[in-house]
This record gives structure tokens, C-alpha cells and sequence, in this order.
């Protein structure tokens, strides 16, 4: 989840100050969705978007975004996120 919190994919926050849900993308591509199921302590229950589910192209639009505002020393930093994109584009064109 960390490239994901990095990148800003989270949605509104609950009562508990605690995102509602969080995404993230690992290095096959694969969006994972994080739905919050323990409010106040941060307890995430996560599963695969399908290559089908419409929220996927919003979810890489918005990582696509962060990596190209990334200076060339931040982008050293999270190796895997290019990776991450590229195979994203891939399975959920």
C-alpha cells in the first residue's frame, strides 16, 4: 500500500480521521482496492480490481499523474512505480 499512499490514491476520510478506501498497484499491474473494515485503526481489507472495472482507468490516470510530477532524484526513489504503471496500462487498457 505504500506506493499507493505515496501516490495520493486514497478517498475521503471516515469519522475516525482513517481513509475509507485505498489503492495501490503492484509491480504485475495489478489495482488492489483497500476498503477500510476497522475504523480508528487503520485495518484495510484489500482486494484486485478486475482488467473490466471502469474505477481502474481513474485509479492509473491519477498514478500516471504523480510519477510524471516526480523530479528525476524522486522517481529514484520508488523503482518499482514505473514498472508498476507500465503493466497497469497494460492490463486495464
Amino acid at each position: 500500500m505504500t506506493l499507493g499512499i505515496m501516490a495520493g490514491l486514497w478517498g475521503e476520510n471516515d469519522s475516525q480521521g482513517d481513509p475509507s478506501m485505498l489503492w495501490t498497484v503492484d509491480l504485475n499491474g495489478w489495482i488492489y482496492e483497500a476498503r477500510i473494515t476497522i475504523p480508528g485503526q487503520a485495518n484495510y481489507h484489500a482486494y484486485p480490481l478486475l482488467p473490466s472495472d471502469a474505477l481502474a482507468r481513474l485509479v492509473i490516470a491519477r498514478f500516471e499523474e504523480w510519477i510524471s510530477n516526480l523530479t528525476a532524484s524522486e522517481l529514484l526513489s520508488y523503482p518499482n512505480a514505473l514498472v508498476s504503471m507500465q503493466a497497469a496500462q497494460v492490463k486495464y487498457k
